[in-house]
């Protein structure tokens, strides 16, 4: 019995159109695909969960390397952090206790050197004042599509011609379901 594995056409051909390379559609099928359909479930953490590791996915394509220091540049550089209600060393610190604990109280948060972020879903009264003492809020809804417009203020500043070559050769090493190598076998 032989394996046989079908010719794999490059997966950045079906994002070529003829209006030129459709990065957005990429970056969504990659990954605002599953956030959107965790949070359209209302698995909200697992929602969070992913967002923050997007964020790590485009500091990496943006600079270079993914740290704390270019998680916080690509969110200070590319989003607008005071829609929000919260800073990008916040939600770092959120990152880090989330995607490494799946708790909500990192490090520097149990240190008293930053706030304990909370999410919430929906719109608050007028009458009901959340950020207290040593917690903030922020509404996950917000939350991602202040990173979906990063994406977009990204694309647009940072993704020229010039750019498209190292985008592509930094992008290639990231995965994502969407991507998934499907071998067919022969019996």
């Amino acid at each position: 019995m032989a394996n046989t594995i079908d010719n794999q056409v490059n997966y950045l051909e079906k994002y070529v159109t003829e209006n030129g390379f459709d990065v957005p559609r990429l970056i969504n099928d990659d990954f605002f695909v599953a956030i959107k359909l965790c949070y359209n479930n209302r698995l909200y953490v697992s929602a969070i969960k992913l967002l923050l590791s997007f964020i790590d996915s485009m500091s990496f394509v943006a600079y270079g390397e993914s740290s704390g220091k270019h998680f916080q540049k690509w969110l200070n550089e590319f989003c607008d952090m005071e829609k929000i209600g919260i800073s990008s060393f916040e939600l770092w610190e959120h990152r880090n206790s989330m995607l490494h604990m799946t708790n909500l109280a990192s490090k520097q948060v149990k240190k008293d050197v930053c706030k304990m972020l909370i999410g919430y879903v929906g719109e608050l009264p007028n009458n009901i004042k959340l950020n207290k003492g040593d917690c903030g809020y922020y509404n996950i809804n917000t939350l991602i599509m202040t990173i979906a417009n990063g994406v977009e203020k990204y694309l647009k500043e940072k993704l020229t011609p010039d750019e498209i070559e190292k985008f592509v050769a930094r992008y290639d090493l990231v995965v994502s379901d969407s991507r998934n190598l499907v071998i067919h076998v022969n019996k």
